[in-house]
Parts: structure tokens; sequence; C-alpha cells
């Protein structure tokens, strides 16, 4: 098997599922929380809020900021770059979280594929 079918069923997995709602599911697309924080980014900017997760819809003053403290924030930062660019919408939104998964996929097959030989990184 080449690494592209590896890659490339990596990404149909993921589209697979891309269109189905936030939430808890199997497909780790539960990421809510994740995305208000990113919205939030765009909305006032990564240095105002000192690269703290804000959850709060709206606009709102800084002292009624709900803090999401529970994660990195290289996801929601991701997102917002992608939305600052390409706008606020909930396919831009997903569409990091696809390309961290065909990432992952692709950096683990040379890891072991580097170590163990190209057979054991499929």
């Amino acid at each position: 098997m080449s690494p592209l079918v590896l890659i490339a069923a990596t990404i149909l997995v993921r589209l697979a599922v891309i269109g189905h709602p936030f939430a808890a599911n199997n497909e780790s697309t539960a990421c809510a929380p994740l995305l208000s924080v990113a919205r939030n980014y765009v909305r006032y900017g990564p240095g105002a809020v000192r690269l703290g997760g804000i959850m709060n819809s709206g606009r709102v003053l800084p002292e009624n900021w709900s803090i999401y403290a529970n994660h990195p924030p290289l996801v929601p930062l991701s997102i917002a770059a992608v939305q600052g660019v390409a706008g606020v919408s909930e396919w831009t939104a997903r569409a990091v979280p696809v390309f961290f998964s065909v990432a992952s996929t692709a950096l683990l097959y040379l890891i072991v594929g580097r170590r163990f030989g190209a057979r054991a990184g499929i």
C-alpha cells in the first residue's frame, strides 16, 4: 500500500464525518468550545485576550469574559487564523481539524516508516 493511499483514506474518513453536527461522537468532532474560543480570537484578537480562551457569545466587556482554560490554544488559534483569511463559517472551522488529522497520519507514517520500515508505517 502506498503512503498516498493511506493519506487518501484518512481524507475520505474525515470528509465522511465533516458534515456531522458538532456533538460528542466517535469521530472526535466535539469541538464546540474550541470554536467559541476561535470565534472570539477573530472577534477580539489573540493579543487582546492574551491567548486566553473566551467562551462568551456576542460582544461583552472584558470583566464579563468567561475563560476557557481546559485546552492549550493551538487549535483555536489555527481555526481563528483560517477564519481570519477565509471568513467565519462552519466549514472553515472544520477544515483545521481535518488538516491536523491528515497531517498527523502522514507524520506517524514517516516516523514509524523510518524506524521500522515503510511496510510498518502503513
